[in-house]
């Protein structure tokens, strides 16, 4: 193989960059023009012709040419290669550590000052003379990972009395060259650890601790600038002359006796000399037993001043209320949070009773002054910083200076949780309210289908010409509006079927007209404005109703000393995308509804929160929250959108209502045409009637017979569940809410029986769970009480067609 020439080692820099390529050739350039000019005169003088002459000189001015084209790369080459050689020299003049470029055959191409001064003058250079005979094995292996790719890096352990101890490392440059690179770290375990721990230290000069590292004879071997700085005063740290390389111990920094050995043991206080700080020290020695060189304290050191700011603060910014009171119970010192809890940001010698309920002064007074002499559990009252606050207090004793106690006082706001105890009582007490509801109204619903129903059954016999008939039609429609009242009881406690169906909104709210006026009161002035053609809407009429009643309840609670409340309906179409609430309200054609008051109105910061649940402005106790946001839900549910709109307190607040207009094709099926109004409602087939009230029961076996039916009756749920298996039916109708055996219970015994049998559920009140139940089957249709004659028939028409 043959070796590669490598240029020798450089002492001096020589010329590089562009100017020691172009002076060679500027040069040559000029000893090349001056011989063909030369030429050119000798050729003239021996009488060749000017064309000769001219084509002489033109021949060597290209081959000068040429031969310049040949010379330049290789001098830029050697240029470059001149160059990097000076730079590296550079590079490493003034670097720690020595630097030996080394040749594939293992000649030195490169050595900065730093390796060379290992050497006499004229020897030559080598990694194995440099670190001594010892080192060939090392040496080697490290070259062979160097070769295959790898950036070893070891430390050249110390033998004995044998060289200092180097950090090696060997990265493989070029094809086969190697950069070693070699520093020495001191003698033995020790001034390695030193040195391990002074790179550790030194990423952690600039932190807010004092670092350091002490020998067994307490002097300095390392200490950061904030430690030098402490001690000293310079704060050099690493980098300068400090404490760490004066040689000093920590002995003549400290003030009074210092045991040195019983560091580690626990934290140790000292103070410094001058009357100066007292420094925190904690640490831990290493390196105690097994090594030569004696152990190493590696400590840490924080001013005591600075612990007492950090108690400071963590008393400053506690989230609760902290204070401090006297045997008098005045307030000696205290915490932000609990100025700011009873209303008073320097409370310093005030009375805590100042702040105190006048109604709970005297017990919380007596409970505070108890605490003195020991501890006491909890105890809750009222502050006067703002109306409703409520505090829960802990309390601790505690030795003043001298013989005085005085108490720690610790404030927790639960005005919050006092609220959702209260809102929670409330909506468990209306959902009480609401079961009662349902229970009457089952009850009351029963007894006017029954009055209902029988007055078909009379209108049937007495015509309009009868002298009866006028009678009939008062006690039916006195049903009808009882009924009205029922329903809307039902609605106040959400215990209505929801059955959405197109709707005219001027006929809910003439009916509804009655009512909002005795809810209102004398002393609220209602106004009704209605649109022209309006059209239809899809909504529950008894959802629909709440929320009209809400609106207009919370309008009446808004105004406590009158005012007017105004409901106006519109027609409006939309032709854009328009924002409400957080969401883009389609275009489209809308019935628009405005329910405005003249009331205290609404501050701005509320206007975004209105419809949360729980959040009301009213006074603790007067309300649930739950009002509004019962609206938002059932008209978002319906599909519709709520805006509000308030000019600020006492200016009144406008509601206004967004429901989608129905067309005709949306009508389509929908309500009574007049050909469903004269629809034939007879019809046969065999009906099983199961209901426990007789009345009701005995109405709609009538009805049925006279329209075509066969109809077998049962009392109650256990005779139906007999029957069903005496013979077959084409319909079963039965009554929901029965003791013993309920609806859902005869509906699964005749679903046995017949999988495809059409059932239709009666009941004024369904429980939830009743409702799930039966809400799973197929081919179950609905019919609520009350209903007329009419209704029975057409339901009983309907369920017997379905397919």
């Amino acid at each position: 193989m043959t070796k590669r020439q490598h240029p020798p080692i450089p002492i001096s820099s020589p010329t590089s960059g562009p100017a020691g390529v172009r002076a060679p050739l500027i040069a040559a350039a000029v000893v090349y023009l001056a011989a063909a000019a030369a030429v050119a005169v000798g050729a003239t003088l021996a009488g060749l012709s000017p064309g000769w002459v001219a084509a002489i000189v033109a021949i060597m001015v290209a081959g000068g040419l040429g031969v310049a084209a040949i010379l330049a790369p290789v001098l830029r080459r050697q240029a470059a290669a001149a160059r990097d050689q000076d730079w590296l020299a550079l590079a490493t003049t003034e670097d720690r550590r020595a630097v030996l470029v080394e040749a594939g055959d293992g000649a030195a191409i490169y050595a900065n000052q730093l390796f060379r001064a290992a050497f006499p003058a004229g020897e030559g250079l080598s990694i194995e003379r440099f670190l001594g005979a010892p080192a060939g094995e090392f040496i080697t292996a490290l070259r062979a990972r160097a070769r295959s790719g790898e950036q070893p890096c070891e430390i050249w352990p110390t033998r004995g009395d044998g060289p200092p101890e180097y950090d090696i490392s060997a990265r493989p440059v070029g094809v086969d060259d190697i950069l070693w690179s070699i520093q020495a770290i001191g003698n033995g375990v020790a001034g390695r650890m030193a040195r391990e721990v002074e790179y550790l230290c030194g990423t952690l000069n600039v932190g807010v601790d004092g670092l350091f590292v002490l020998d067994a004879a307490g002097q300095f071997v390392f200490a950061n600038r904030v430690m030098d700085e402490w001690l000293d005063g310079a704060g050099e740290g690493l980098n300068g002359k400090g404490v760490s390389e004066a040689g000093r111990s920590i002995v003549d920094y400290i003030d009074g006796d210092l045991d040195i050995a019983a560091f580690g043991a626990h934290m140790t206080v000292v103070r410094l000399r001058d009357g100066r700080d007292e420094l925190l020290i904690t640490g831990q020695w290493l390196n105690r037993d097994d090594s030569e060189d004696g152990p190493l304290f590696c400590g840490s050191a924080t001013k005591v001043a600075s612990i007492g700011q950090y108690n400071a603060d963590l008393f400053e910014r506690a989230p609760i209320a902290i204070g401090l009171l006297d045997p008098s119970l005045r307030i000696i010192e205290c915490n932000d949070t609990f100025g700011n809890l009873i209303g008073d940001a320097n409370p310093h010698g005030a009375a805590l009773m100042g702040f105190v309920a006048d109604d709970q002064q005297d017990a919380v007074e007596k409970y505070l002054l108890a605490a003195m002499t020991g501890t006491r559990p909890p105890m809750e009252a009222r502050l006067l910083a703002q109306e409703g606050l409520v505090v829960l207090i802990y309390v601790a004793p505690i030795q003043l200076a001298g013989d005085d106690a005085g108490v720690i006082v610790y404030l927790i706001d639960t005005t919050r949780q006092k609220i959702l105890e209260q809102q929670f009582a409330q909506s468990q007490k209306m959902q009480a309210v609401g079961q009662l509801a349902g229970g009457i109204a089952h009850d009351f619903n029963n007894l006017l289908t029954a009055m209902i129903g029988f007055c078909d059954l009379l209108l049937q016999r007495h015509g309009a010409g009868d002298q009866s008939f006028a009678d009939i039609m008062q006690i039916k429609q006195n049903a009808n509006r009882a009924a009205r009242l029922v329903w809307q009881l039902l609605a106040f406690s959400r215990q209505q079927m929801l059955e959405p169906r197109p709707l005219d909104v001027t006929d809910a709210l003439a009916e509804l007209t009655n009512l909002l006026q005795r809810l209102l009161g004398e002393q609220v002035e209602m106004h009704m404005e209605h649109g022209r053609d309006l059209g239809m809407v899809k909504v529950d009429e008894g959802q629909f109703d709440q929320v009209i009643i809400n609106l207009a309840v919370n309008a009446r609670d808004a105004m406590p000393k009158g005012g007017t409340l105004t409901i106006r309906t519109e027609r409006r179409v939309i032709a854009a995308p328009v924002p409400i609430q957080g969401e883009d309200m389609q275009p489209g054609d809308y019935v628009v509804i405005t329910v405005r008051d003249t009331g205290m109105g609404i501050a701005k910061e509320n206007l975004e929160r209105i419809f949360d649940p729980f959040f009301t402005t009213k006074d603790v106790g007067s309300g649930t929250g739950l009002g509004l946001s019962t609206v938002y839900g059932i008209i978002t549910q319906t599909g519709g959108h709520i805006s509000v709109e308030s000019a600020g307190v006492d200016r009144g607040a406008v509601f206004t209502i967004y429901l989608r207009r129905l067309d005709e094709k949306d009508l389509a099926g929908h309500g009574e045409s007049e050909a469903e109004t004269y629809r034939d409602v007879t019809g046969g087939g065999t009906v099983l009637l199961v209901e426990d009230e007789d009345p009701v029961r005995l109405f709609g076996a009538r009805a049925l017979r006279s329209k075509g039916y066969k109809v077998v009756e049962a009392r109650n749920g256990e005779i139906a569940i007999d029957i069903l298996g005496a013979e077959p039916f084409d319909l079963l109708i039965t009554d929901m809410v029965m003791p013993k055996v309920d609806g859902a219970m005869v509906i699964k015994a005749a679903r046995g029986e017949n999988a495809e049998l059409p059932v239709i559920c009666i009941s004024g009140y369904i429980d939830e769970s009743v409702l799930a139940e039966v809400e799973a089957l197929d081919r179950i249709l609905f019919l609520p009480k009350p209903f007329s004659l009419k209704q029975l028939a057409s339901k009983v028409k309907e369920a017997l067609e379905l397919p």
